[in-house]
């Protein structure tokens, strides 16, 4: 493929044309450019193109070169009246333009020991500045002196950084901003960094996925603020609230670039470049969250679950035509599989028509205990007889799903995955639910009984075969099933949660609870049991080696549809297991609410009970009384009616109440002080802050 540069004349009409090579004879045209910008001092009539063979100075007002610099240049950028380029010999150099003499000074040049793959430079309002370089080689990003050169820091990145921006805070603070880096692997890291001098303090950090493809990022101010643009296989603008950055979805496929655009005809616009045409565009108002609704016709979906290998949803579907006569609706039910970032079809399996899907989940088997596991998406049937109140047969399906060809870093799009059918086992009655159990064991609630299968093969025909190998039968409809380890915890919609263990060969009954009842969801994590019920309220449990023990009850004031393990962002994005709190569980309204809950150890949580205790008494006076609402509520008489507030949980959008207040607001010094003395905070005003900030980050 030729490599090339073109310069196109949009300045009158709509028709835009290409300007002949005899004008502005000065750019270099025969060499792709890297990056190009006009000289950022006023009057000035310089501007600067770096390409692939050399770094040019042109005057924009006769097109001529005014000087040149050769050179074998993979990376650069221009920072002011600073050219910084990465050369094919793994060395940095930084270049000066001399405007009077219209010239380009050599600076100084560093050597690394890995080829640089992209760089960037910021200056503060103090006139300190500092260069940022990413390698091929190594997966990291160094942070220099601008003037010596020296390492001031060294940041490990999950991929090859390809694009990297500091940005500034919208709040006057000199020596603190964040850091994105575009990674080739499809992610954006983000992180807060602090200056101390002659080194950086390194703050949370945070993963956001785009898709497979490269991510590039890009700056631009829209009404007085700054914000960026990223672009791989989907694209977002990332934007600050709270001081916290916050995603915006972009309806624009397959950006290849893009730039801000500022004429008087087009002023605060942006360029996009796509595969074969350029795209003007001004970006409207910012949404915190955008939601994409995916039309699936007739098909309603009645669970859903991931397939990690092949990146996609798999949906379990029911279908329900209107008749057209007095006969009845025609009923279908199929299995589907979307791609989880362009909900694009990929493939599907249909079931008979008196049988329908109820669940869908991935797992990993191994035929025998010990022997290497498959990846299998498990489909749980029913079917309905006539007059059958309820169902007496099902079957399970184990599914695999393989990309026919591999997707590397630049593929747009891999081809459908191919869906096999490995087993079909009838059963006597519906799939409620079910979940890998362990590496050899699949557990599954048929009507009102857990039974735990082990994958084995037959001895006369080799075939799979699920072999039950213990059950637990219980006196009331199952709703929930959840595995963590060994340990197994059901939910029934009359009662309460029951915790089970699985030894290997037999399912045990460890403990019960009893104090409440009408359980729609519950939850495990290796500490914590956590159920709702039909009030809206959360109940948490110790999960301990004698049984469970209650440790929390909350009124969240919505219908949880869904609980289940599991967080937004990875565990190294959000710092790890010592971060302030580990996000543990997720939760689902049928309001369309998602909300995070984390685990904090006791020290932090005492710390949260106090800062939520006092911003609660500093906003009753104002607003409510947030605490009080959040004590469980119920319709049935049950010991929590004697529980005054709610305990075990902290609210976490009433602390972030505190973020939308001043330092001179009244309410920051009640929320200090307290109510009396024994309620002081120990902290000032910026420390709460960040504290909060902290909290916030690392949940999302």
């Amino acid at each position: 493929m030729a490599q090339k540069t073109k310069i196109v004349n949009i300045k009158d009409s709509h028709t835009y044309s290409e300007v002949p090579e005899n004008d502005f004879a000065g750019l270099v045209r025969d060499s792709t450019t890297l990056v190009a910008a006009n000289l950022e001092v006023e009057y000035s009539h310089l501007a600067i193109q770096v390409t692939r063979t050399a770094v040019n100075l042109i005057n924009m007002q006769t097109g001529e070169q005014c000087n040149r610099w050769p050179g074998d240049i993979v990376s650069a950028c221009i920072h002011g009246d600073m050219i910084c380029v990465g050369l094919h010999d793994n060395s940095l150099l930084l270049l000066h333009v001399d405007q009077d003499r219209k010239l380009l000074k050599d600076g100084k040049q560093a050597q690394f020991g890995s080829q640089i793959s992209a760089v960037s430079m910021r200056s503060d309002s103090t006139g300190k500045s500092n260069i940022f370089l990413g390698f091929w080689q190594k997966h990291v990003i160094q942070i220099l002196n601008t003037d010596t050169l020296e390492r001031m820091a060294e940041i490990e990145v999950p991929h090859v950084p390809l694009s990297i921006v500091p940005w500034e805070h919208d709040f006057p603070v000199v020596h603190r901003f964040h850091l994105l880096i575009g990674t080739g692997n499809g992610h954006i890291v983000t992180m807060r960094l602090r200056s101390k001098g002659a080194s950086f303090d390194i703050g949370e950090r945070r993963l956001i996925y785009l898709g497979e493809r490269p991510v590039h990022l890009q700056k631009y101010v829209d009404q007085g603020k700054e914000n960026v643009i990223a672009t791989g296989k989907r694209a977002v603008i990332l934007s600050r609230s709270n001081r916290s950055v916050v995603q915006h979805h972009i309806n624009i496929k397959d950006i290849e670039a893009v730039l801000p655009f500022n004429t008087p005809r087009f002023s605060n616009t942006l360029m996009f470049k796509l595969p074969s045409s350029l795209l003007l565009a001004r970006i409207g108002k910012l949404e915190k969250i955008k939601i994409d609704s995916v039309s699936l016709g007739y098909d309603v979906p009645v669970s859903i679950a991931y397939h990690s290998e092949t990146h996609a949803f798999a949906l379990g579907c029911v279908r329900r035509e209107p008749s057209r006569d007095e006969a009845y609706d025609a009923t279908t039910s199929s299995f589907k599989l979307l791609d989880a970032t362009t909900f694009e079809h990929l493939n599907s399996y249909s079931v008979p028509s008196t049988e329908e899907i109820t669940k869908v989940c991935v797992t990993s088997l191994g035929v025998n205990d010990g022997d290497i596991s498959s990846k299998y998406i498990a489909v749980g049937t029913a079917v309905w007889g006539e007059d059958e109140s309820e169902p007496t047969k099902g079957r399970i399906l184990l599914f695999t799903a393989v990309n026919t060809q591999s997707t590397f870093i630049a593929t747009r799009n891999a081809s459908a995955p191919i869906l096999n059918l490995m087993l079909e086992q009838e059963i006597t009655g519906a799939v409620v639910s079910m979940c890998g159990l362990g590496d050899a064991y699949l557990a599954v609630i048929v009507n009102t009984i857990l039974v735990v299968y082990q994958l084995t093969r037959k001895a006369a025909t080799n075939e799979l075969q699920l072999k039950p190998v213990d059950q637990w039968i219980h006196n009331y409809m199952l709703s929930s099933l959840v595995v963590n380890g060994s340990d197994i915890v059901i939910g029934d919609t009359f009662q309460s949660v029951t915790l089970l263990r699985w030894t290997g060969s037999e399912i045990k009954l460890v403990s019960k609870d009893y104090e409440t009842v009408n359980s729609l969801n519950a939850t495990l994590d290796d500490t914590h049991i956590i159920q709702s019920n039909v009030d809206n309220n959360l109940f948490s449990y110790k999960n301990e080696e004698d049984g469970i023990q209650p440790s929390g009850r909350y009124h969240f004031g919505e219908v949880i549809s869904s609980l289940v393990p599991g967080s937004v962002s990875t565990n190294a994005a959000r710092g790890g297991d010592k971060a302030l709190a580990v996000p543990k569980h997720l939760l689902f309204t049928s309001g369309g609410r998602i909300s995070v809950i984390s685990k904090c150890d006791d020290e932090r949580a005492m710390k949260l009970h106090n800062i939520q205790r006092n911003i609660g008494a500093a906003f009753k006076s104002d607003h409510y009384d947030v605490l009080s609402w959040r004590a469980p509520h119920t319709s049935i008489k049950t010991f929590s009616d004697d529980i005054p507030q709610a305990s075990g949980f902290i609210d976490g959008d009433l602390l972030l109440r505190f973020l939308e207040l001043e330092s001179d607001s009244p309410l920051v010094k009640k929320i200090l002080n307290g109510t009396k003395r024994a309620e002081r905070l120990d902290m000032e005003y910026g420390e709460l802050r960040e504290f909060i900030e902290e909290l916030q980050t690392t949940q999302y």
